[in-house]
């Protein structure tokens, strides 16, 4: 999940096992993060240090701030410009990150399978070339 980090904070999401996605320009939480972790930038977005953002900006006059519901990364752009971005709440960061790891285990079992049944292909056609070769002496 991408996060919005404050430059003073970056060594922080480091150490709490984020890496820098060169790309995008973002701090990165990936699947393989500890769940102490995860709880622990949890409750550095809430504090209002970091944010699980969802990749929508709001200018500072937009801001919706009768939405409790809604959670937000100020940004600073300028000298009196803010922006701020819409961050998944706690309960939608842990759905997303349970979400994201139930497919990444499907995607490592269908490769496993792929696997599996690639060696059954290869089983069978040594298998076949054995018949064949077998067929043919009994012949002559």
């Amino acid at each position: 999940m991408n996060l919005s980090v404050d430059y003073s904070k970056k060594d922080v999401v480091k150490s709490l096992g984020c890496r820098w996605n060169q790309e995008n320009k973002k701090w990165v939480c990936p699947l393989t993060n500890t769940d102490a972790n995860i709880e622990s930038l949890i409750k550095l977005q809430e504090t209002g240090n970091i944010g699980f953002i969802k990749g929508v900006k709001i200018h500072q006059n937009n801001i919706d701030l009768k939405n409790t519901d809604a959670v937000y990364h100020k940004i600073n752009t300028g000298p009196i410009t803010f922006f701020y971005e819409l961050c998944f709440t706690r309960e939608q960061i842990i759905e997303q990150i349970a979400e994201r790891k139930k497919r990444e285990i499907i995607i490592q079992e269908k490769s496993e399978l792929d696997k599996a049944l690639d060696k059954l292909r290869q089983t069978q056609y040594e298998e076949i070339i054995k018949l064949k070769e077998l067929y043919a002496i009994k012949i002559n």
